[in-house]
C-alpha cells in the first residue's frame, strides 16, 4: 500500500481526533463523536509560477557634474538600459539560475505566490545624465545681473553727476572770514559743487556684485555649468501563479489560493518544483503538486457534522461552528451573570463546567480583552465562530466585575480606612511637626504628595486581594493546582478611582487637622 493510500485513510482519523478534541469537556461524551462516512482521492495537478523582472525608478537631481553609477548620453540611453536589465537580463543562464534559486529555496519554493515582489538587489544599478544649465548654457557664469555685464555702476555717492554738494560751506557758496565776513569757499569756490571723491568725477564705479568682472556665478547650478539627474533602478521579481482551478474542488482551489505558500511550507502539499524555460524564452518554476482531498461526515451525539479534508496533515475546510451550539445553553449562564441577573458567582460556576467557557473566564481573569480573545482563538482555531469568541471574552470580563463587585468595594474601603488612619497620624497626631523641623522644608511637601498614592496603591492592592477570593473559589477549581497560588487576577477596578478617592481623604483629612488646630501644609488654600 503507497504513502498516499495511507494518508487518505488516516486522515478521516486524524479529523475524528481533532472533532473530540473540541468537543471533549463541552458537553460531548468522546464515544458520542464518530464517523459516519469518509471519501477520498488523491489530486494531482500541474502548476506554474512565472517571472517576471519589475523596475522600480526613482529620479534625483544634483548640481554640478556628479558621476553616479553608469553615465548616459540622454534618457533614452537609460530607458534601454532598463529594459536591458528587466527583458535581457533573464535571458542570461547566470541571471536565470539566480532567480530560479531565490524561489526554490523559499520553504514554499514559491508555490502560489501571486503579484507578489521580491527584492533583487543585485540587478540594481544607477545611470546619470549630465544636462547642460538652462540659465549659464553649461558656462556656470552669467552677466552680472547688477550692471548687466557692463563692470560698471552708477556711483550710489554722486549719482551719476560727477559731483557732490560741497560739505565745507554747505553748498552755500560762501564762508565766514577771519574778520566775520562772508567770503567765497575756498574749497569750491562759490560752485556750491566738488568733484566726486568716490567716482572720481567719473559717475561709475566698478560693480560691486561682481567686482568689475561682469559676470557672476550661477545661483541656478551653483556654478558647477551642468545638473545630474540619476535615475536609480530598482528591481524586483514579480511572480505570476497559475493553477488548473477547473480540475481541483472549490474548497481546495480557495485555500491554495489563499494559503498556498503555508499549505506548501507546513507539508500539507507535496511538490517537485523545477526550473523551466517558457516559449517566450521567460522564466518559470513549474510544479507537480500531489495531495489528498476528501469529504468526511461526521455524528456528534446523533447530529451529522460534514467538512471537507485537505492535505496530507487532514487541514479541515468549510467546518461548521458546530461548537457554538454545544455550549448555547451553558453560555447564557455567562450572559446572564454579565447583565447581573441571579447569583453572578453561581452563574459563572455553572457556565464554567464547560470547558469552552471555562478558557474564556481563565483567559480574561488576566489579560485585556484583545490577547484574552487571541489566546481562546489559538485553543480552538476552528469548530467556533468569531461572534462566539468575541462575545466569550466581552461577556466573560462583564461576570467577572459583578462577581466580585462587593468584594471589590468592600476591600476598596478597607484600603481607605487605612489610609485615613495614616494620614490622621500624620498631620493631626504628631508625626508632621518633627519631620517639618528637622528636615528641609520643601520635602514635607514632597511626603504630602507621597501619602496620596500610597493610599491609591494601598487601596487598588486591598480591592485585589479581596476580589480574589470569589475568583479563586469560583474558578480555582478549573485551574492546575501550581498555579492557584500565583493566581493574580485583575482588579476589575479603573485605576483612577483608588488613587481619586485617596485624595479626597487626603484633603478630608487635613481639612479636619485646620479645624481642630493639627498641621496643614502651607499650600492648603482654606
Amino acid at each position: 500500500m503507497s504513502d498516499t493510500e495511507n494518508s487518505n485513510k488516516e486522515l478521516p482519523k486524524k479529523a475524528l481526533r481533532k472533532i473530540r478534541a473540541l468537543c471533549r469537556g463541552n458537553g460531548v461524551e468522546e464515544d458520542s463523536v464518530q464517523i459516519k462516512s469518509a471519501r477520498g482521492e488523491t489530486i494531482h495537478c500541474q502548476a506554474i509560477t512565472h517571472i517576471e523582472l519589475h523596475p522600480e525608478v526613482t529620479e534625483g537631481r544634483k548640481k554640478g557634474r556628479v558621476q553616479v553609477g553608469k553615465i548616459c548620453e540622454n534618457p533614452a540611453q537609460i530607458q534601454k538600459a532598463i529594459n536591458d536589465i528587466t527583458v535581457e537580463a533573464i535571458k542570461k543562464d547566470e541571471t536565470r539560475k539566480y532567480l530560479a534559486k531565490m524561489l526554490l529555496d523559499r520553504p514554499d519554493q514559491g508555490f502560489a505566490m501571486h503579484a507578489e515582489y521580491l527584492d533583487v538587489n543585485p540587478l540594481n544599478q544607477d545611470f546619470c545624465v549630465h544636462e547642460p544649465c538652462g540659465d549659464c548654457g553649461g558656462n556656470a557664469i552669467v552677466s552680472c545681473d547688477r550692471c548687466g555685464g557692463h563692470r560698471k555702476e552708477v556711483c550710489p555717492q554722486c549719482h551719476g553727476r560727477t559731483l557732490t554738494p560741497c560739505t565745507f560751506c554747505h553748498a552755500s557758496g560762501f564762508t565766514q572770514g577771519p574778520d566775520g565776513k562772508q567770503q567765497q569757499c575756498t574749497r569750491c569756490f562759490g560752485q556750491r559743487q566738488v568733484a566726486c571723491t568716490l567716482c572720481q568725477k567719473t559717475g561709475a564705479i566698478s560693480c560691486r556684485q561682481c567686482k568689475g568682472s561682469g559676470t557672476n556665478k550661477c545661483n541656478s547650478c551653483g556654478g558647477g555649468g551642468f545638473y545630474t539627474n540619476i535615475t536609480h533602478v530598482a528591481v524586483k521579481l514579480k511572480t505570476l501563479f497559475e493553477i488548473d482551478r477547473a480540475a481541483l474542488p472549490h474548497p481546495a482551489v480557495k485555500i491554495i489560493e489563499d494559503n498556498g505558500p503555508q499549505m506548501a511550507a507546513n507539508g500539507h502539499i507535496k511538490i517537485h518544483a523545477e526550473q523551466v524555460k517558457r516559449e517566450d524564452g521567460g522564466l518559470a518554476i513549474q510544479y507537480d503538486t500531489v495531495f489528498p482531498y476528501g469529504d468526511v461526515e461526521f455524528s456528534v451525539n446523533g447530529k451529522p457534522l460534514k467538512t471537507h479534508l485537505f492535505g496530507y496533515k487532514g487541514k479541515m475546510l468549510k467546518l461548521p461552528p458546530f461548537v457554538d451550539q454545544l455550549v448555547e445553553n451553558n453560555f447564557q449562564l455567562l450572559v446572564h451573570a454579565a447583565n447581573g441577573d441571579g447569583n453572578p458567582a453561581g452563574n459563572i460556576r455553572k457556565a464554567s463546567k464547560t470547558r469552552f467557557i471555562a478558557e474564556a473566564l481563565l483567559a480574561s481573569i488576566s489579560l485585556p480583552p484583545k490577547k484574552a480573545m487571541i489566546a481562546l482563538k489559538r485553543k480552538y482555531p476552528m469548530g467556533v465562530s468569531n461572534d462566539l469568541l468575541k462575545d466569550a471574552i466581552i461577556c466573560s470580563n462583564k461576570a467577572l466585575a459583578n462577581a466580585t463587585r462587593k468584594t471589590r468595594f468592600g476591600g476598596l474601603g478597607i484600603g481607605l480606612v487605612l489610609i485615613g488612619i495614616i494620614d490622621a497620624a500624620y498631620f493631626i497626631g504628631p508625626l508632621r511637626e518633627p519631620v517639618a523641623s528637622n528636615i528641609h522644608v520643601m520635602l514635607p511637601n514632597a511626603l504630602d504628595i507621597f501619602l496620596i498614592l500610597l493610599g491609591g496603591f494601598i487601596s487598588s492592592k486591598s480591592a485585589a486581594y479581596m476580589a480574589k477570593r470569589p475568583l479563586q473559589k469560583a474558578l480555582g477549581p478549573l485551574m492546575p493546582e501550581k498555579q492557584r497560588g500565583k493566581f493574580k487576577p485583575k482588579t476589575q477596578t479603573n485605576i483612577f478611582i483608588p488613587y481619586g478617592l485617596s485624595a479626597a481623604v487626603f484633603l478630608a483629612t487635613i481639612f479636619i487637622s485646620k479645624l481642630i488646630g493639627g498641621s496643614v501644609p502651607v499650600w492648603f488654600p482654606f
